[in-house]
């Protein structure tokens, strides 16, 4: 039945956006009751989308959690490099969903702190990965989470920038990111 109701809902936001996708749409979709709508995902639409998009952050956390622990300052640019670039093909594959998670972002408390809480989760991971650096003599970094904090508002801001427009290419801001990444921490 969630499963139904999942992918109902997937097909209507995909094609109508956040606001335009209402519950009786998904349970009409779905062939289910407009109440057992409610009954598996007690905010509704709102906790609809956030389990369609629960797979894409499954994605990107995947891609956060490789090994980290390197040995010179090329392997972690190739690291970051490579990072992004990931990040940006799951964006490519996940495009529009993530648009609209955008969109509810703006309509949506529940959306917004948990895109919040995931962002938040990327810096401490960041914040790990400095300090295992700087410990390890390839830094010079004094305060690991403000230094997380700042790389992840800029990576943060580029990937919701490329997923709405693509005014530049994803290896372009990969590159730029790298350079500011280990130029600015590293140096």
């Amino acid at each position: 039945m969630k499963e139904k109701i999942i992918n109902s809902a997937f097909d209507i936001f995909m094609d109508k956006g956040y606001v335009e996708t209402t519950v009786s749409q998904i349970s009409r979709e779905a062939g289910v009751a407009y109440g057992t709508v409610y009954f598996h995902f007690r905010k509704g639409k709102d906790d609809v989308l956030l389990k369609i998009f629960t797979f894409v952050m499954e994605e990107f956390y995947q891609v956060l959690d490789q090994e980290f622990q390197v040995q010179t300052v090329q392997q972690n640019k190739e690291i970051i490099y490579g990072q992004m670039m990931s990040s940006f093909e799951i964006v490519d594959k996940n495009r529009r969903i993530m648009q609209v998670v955008w969109e509810a972002k703006g309509k949506s408390e529940i959306v917004y702190h948990t895109l919040h809480q995931l962002k938040e989760r990327f810096i401490y991971r960041i914040a790990e990965d400095l300090k295992y650096n700087r410990e390890n003599g390839l830094t010079a970094s004094k305060d690991d989470l403000l230094n997380a904090r700042a790389l992840m508002h800029m990576i943060w801001g580029f990937i919701w920038e490329y997923t709405l427009s693509e005014q530049f290419k994803a290896n372009e801001i990969a590159n730029a990111i790298t350079t500011i990444y280990m130029e600015g921490v590293y140096s």
